[in-house]
């Protein structure tokens, strides 16, 4: 065979199970309808942190694996991955504020902040350490990466797994939202999430406020301000009257951007699913990766090394 395994999806979760893949001897083919720079993973701010999957246990393994792999990526800096402060606060107490959060971090990569230093009614808060991945930079980079490394990449729908499930020693389905038609999964749906962009600011500190959601994030190439949280929306078109919304909330917060207007505005659509999911059809050579929601540059390498355990790590 010219290949070994055939990825649907040219998203984060695709590329990087390339990665993992090849690095194992595997020879690869990535399909998709689109790849960097028009994917879903291009649109995200793309730092890493657990978002809305507390309640799945895999996704603890699967986070600090990829906080790993980031810290690792970090020694080429080329990469566009680099270590920045996270500042996430909430208006709860300390006592109510939900710690599990936590238990996706390395050991001694947060601390409390003193209730004086916070901002806006804001009663707890905390300074993480966390990977920035700059999507701009990350994805091409990756990219390169797997070319130089002889995985091939088509531009193609696949409509039907057993298109390549009888040429290919494994499938890997990583097609995001896709799946909604490819699997005839309708426990998949969209949350769509807008985002202003302004020039780049890199003095400030990427900020959360998890529960609207709202977040900045200070890139080499923009300021990101987001983002919205809307459950079942298929349009990718900005709305302007959120866009304004969610700039005024940065200059209450931070007002030195009040003197650098919005200059861009995007939308992208978050894989949703109850539950991830990473598992092999049984019986058969296919391995489904889809589903993480807003998560996916947290999970992806974890997820990938899973796929890779399910085929066995050692070749036959």
């Amino acid at each position: 065979m010219e290949s070994d395994i055939a990825i649907i999806g040219g998203g984060i979760c695709g590329l990087s199970t390339a990665y993992i893949l090849i690095g194992q001897g595997y020879k690869v083919k990535v399909f998709a309808t689109s790849f960097p720079p028009e994917t879903t993973s291009n649109k995200a701010a793309a730092f890493w942190f657990p978002y809305h999957i507390k309640s799945d246990e895999r996704c603890i393994s699967w986070s600090r694996t990829s906080y790993e792999k980031y810290l690792a990526f970090m020694a080429d800096p080329t990469s566009g991955v680099s270590m920045h402060q996270l500042l996430k606060v909430t208006k709860k107490e300390s006592k109510a504020a939900g710690m599990i959060w936590q238990n996706f971090l390395p050991e001694g990569s947060y601390k409390l902040i003193e209730k004086k230093e916070l901002k806006q009614g804001f009663k707890t808060g905390f300074v993480v350490n966390v990977p920035l991945v700059e999507a701009q930079l990350f994805l091409p980079w990756l990219m390169d990466n797997l070319k130089q490394n002889g995985v091939n990449f088509v531009k193609r729908e696949i409509r039907d797994l057993k298109e390549l499930s009888n040429q290919y020693r494994w499938v890997v389905n990583c097609s995001g939202l896709g799946s909604r038609e490819l699997c005839k999964d309708e426990t998949l749906y969209p949350v769509r999430g807008q985002i202003a962009t302004t020039v780049p600011h890199q003095g400030l500190p990427i900020f959360l406020y998890e529960e609207q959601p709202f977040y900045i994030v200070p890139r080499k190439d923009a300021t990101l301000i987001g983002g919205t949280y809307e459950e079942g929306v298929w349009d990718t078109t900005p709305e302007a009257e959120t866009v304004a919304k969610l700039y005024k909330q940065a200059v209450s917060l931070y007002p030195e951007l009040a003197e650098f207007p919005v200059n861009n505005c995007w939308a992208g659509l978050r894989p949703f699913r109850p539950e991830i999911r990473v598992e092999r059809e049984p019986g058969k050579n296919i391995i489904h990766n889809y589903g993480h929601g807003g998560s996916g540059f947290t999970l992806a390498w974890g997820c990938a090394e899973d796929v890779l355990k399910m085929m066995g790590a050692n070749m036959t």
